[in-house]
């Protein structure tokens, strides 16, 4: 998500992160279930990073959540060079 968004040279307040989130995963071509998902991945984050410890994952949530992070790169780093590829022409 950052990677986009400074690709765009915009940065988000706290109460953006979550619109910022559903655009990326907009401009990626994310499904809707995977945009739920990345944004329950960043809630997650969020929650054990600045609130608690890490929660227990289930050995089925850390596949899932790997596996939409690999397609996330993935998508993103496609997008960032069709961008870049558009500034370029």
């Amino acid at each position: 998500v950052q990677a986009v968004l400074e690709l765009h040279g915009v940065r988000t307040l706290e109460a953006g992160r979550q619109l910022a989130i559903q655009r990326v995963g907009a401009d990626i071509g994310l499904s809707v279930d995977e945009g739920i998902a990345l944004s329950r991945l960043h809630a997650r984050r969020n929650g054990s990073t600045y609130q608690s410890t890490i929660p227990p994952v289930s050995a089925r949530e850390a596949k899932a959540a790997v596996e939409l992070l690999m397609k996330v790169l993935e998508k993103t780093k496609a997008h960032i060079a069709q961008i870049t590829a558009q500034r370029g022409s």
